[in-house]
């Protein structure tokens, strides 16, 4: 497992990691996972998150980019995590990365999730707005 932070990534502080074999990233702050995804290159995949580099998410940020983004400059310090499939016991990238969501629950992951993440935390800003209807039940 290689470790860094997002400030690295995106001063290309990162860019002197042996990243070959690692296929599979976790972003995070602390105990609170924000996503797991797979890469052939996982360092130009986080730059695409967040609107640069080579590969762009259409839109050109994804929600990972826009957590980072609202939430800088302290997202700067917010691990990742870059591993391989030895590191996850998985014979391939699906697997692996579909073992991560299961076990994290990551809160921006949508595919692959088997049990509900828990709330975002309040000391995180989030980029979308309050859901104005939320809790109310249906009779």
């Amino acid at each position: 497992m290689i470790e860094t932070t997002i400030g690295d990534i995106l001063s290309d502080k990162a860019l002197v990691l042996k990243t070959e074999d690692h296929y599979i990233y976790v972003v995070r702050d602390g105990a609170t996972v924000f996503y797991v995804g797979q890469s052939r290159c996982p360092l130009t995949r986080l730059l695409g998150h967040m609107g640069q580099g080579e590969w762009v998410f259409p839109g050109g940020v994804s929600s990972v980019g826009e957590m980072i983004r609202v939430n800088r400059p302290q997202s700067l310090d917010w691990q990742i995590e870059l591993l391989t499939l030895a590191d996850c016991n998985a014979a391939d990238v699906n697997t692996a990365e579909g073992a991560l969501i299961h076990l994290y629950a990551p809160l921006l992951n949508r595919q692959g999730k088997r049990r509900r993440s828990a709330p975002l935390p309040k000391r995180y800003k989030t980029p979308w707005p309050a859901i104005a209807n939320e809790g109310v039940r249906l009779a």
